[in-house]
């Protein structure tokens, strides 16, 4: 009776392991047994994403020189990180070549281990520098400049400018001074040996120009542009250089700042000129006016004196047209008819 019932017992215990496992059919005709385990406690782990390459933001490689100074391409490359983790002389002595995209504007030189830029001349657009490693990777830094093609003097009476958009040195300085008397008078005198006017009926502007700290051979000229102390209209005028004591007339060279006034004149309050070098420069003018009348007749008024008028020095003659149909005309005309004898209607 005992053996039976652990028979029984056994018997369950099997039917119900067996109820557990699911029979599944193989395809040759055979049974096959599979376990099937139950666990609560599992927990699903996602499966992480494969990673993806992300494309960095393309570095930044872009500078700006200063006009007219050295800057060593080793500091733009410190500047602009180039180098990341490496050391910046490691990086350049792995350097195959530089060159830059045009050689007019920026100019570069080799030095003992290192490369020297120097922004040269105004340029239309930015210029680019190319590095080329020895493992032939290339970077290309944009680089522009910053410089001063013009400098003005402490008055803002006289600017000068370079006349090929070379840049200046960052200390140039313009002096545009008065000569003192007995300069002036060397200046004039050096000008009426070659000028054929009369002094006495001749006004004179001396000027002395020079230009600090800039080496003048550098460069093929400069432009000048001159506020003048009076307006020259209607008179005749010419420009002198003196250099050393020789004048030379460079009035061609003149550009004139002018308008047209309602009397049919040029009024002249600036001009500009070129020059290759520092110097004094003597403006004549003649004590004259042209005058273009309501009708359009042109005269040319001159004013002939001598030393006993004591007219003073830079006097200008001013002339002006008095129209008909005025009262300042009529009583002109009414006085001059009187002093004649006879009607106004009459003249």
């Amino acid at each position: 009776m005992f053996k039976t019932k652990k028979v029984i017992a056994f018997l369950t215990a099997l039917i119900m392991m067996l109820s557990c496992m699911p029979i599944s059919v193989a395809t040759d005709g055979e049974s096959q047994l599979t376990d099937t385990v139950q666990n609560t406690d599992i927990v699903l782990i996602p499966k992480e994403p494969e990673s993806v390459d992300v494309t960095e933001e393309p570095q930044d490689l872009s500078c700006t020189l200063p006009g007219a100074q050295d800057v060593a391409l080793s500091e733009v490359i410190a500047d602009l990180a180039i180098a990341a983790d490496q050391d910046v002389e490691s990086f350049m002595a792995e350097i195959d070549s530089v060159s830059v995209s045009n050689d007019e504007t920026i100019a570069l030189t080799e030095t003992e281990g290192d490369w020297t830029l120097r922004a040269v001349k105004e340029g239309e657009e930015p210029d680019s520098v190319t590095i080329s490693m020895a493992d032939g990777t290339e970077y290309s830094i944009t680089a522009s400049s910053e410089g001063n093609t013009k400098i003005t003097t402490e008055d803002e009476n006289t600017v000068i400018s370079t006349v090929n958009d070379l840049y200046l040195p960052e200390e140039a300085a313009v002096t545009a001074g008065t000569l003192t008397e007995e300069q002036g008078e060397a200046a004039i005198a050096a000008v009426q040996e070659v000028h054929d006017v009369p002094e006495e009926q001749t006004g004179y502007q001396v000027i002395d120009i020079s230009l600090e700290n800039v080496n003048e051979e550098d460069y093929e000229g400069f432009e000048v542009a001159v506020n003048l102390e009076e307006d020259l209209t209607g008179k005749d005028f010419k420009l002198y250089q003196v250099t050393d004591g020789e004048a030379t007339d460079i009035t061609d060279t003149l550009q004139l700042d002018s308008q047209t006034t309602e009397n049919g004149l040029e009024s002249v309050s600036a001009f500009t000129f070129t020059t290759e070098s520092s110097a004094q420069y003597v403006l004549v003018y003649t004590l004259e006016t042209t005058y273009t009348t309501f009708d359009g007749e042109t005269f040319k008024i001159t004013l002939s004196y001598g030393p006993e008028a004591e007219i003073p020095e830079g006097a200008e003659l001013s002339v002006r047209e008095i129209l008909p149909e005025t009262e300042e005309y009529n009583t002109y005309l009414n006085d001059s008819a009187a002093q004649l004898g006879v009607s106004s209607e009459d003249v």
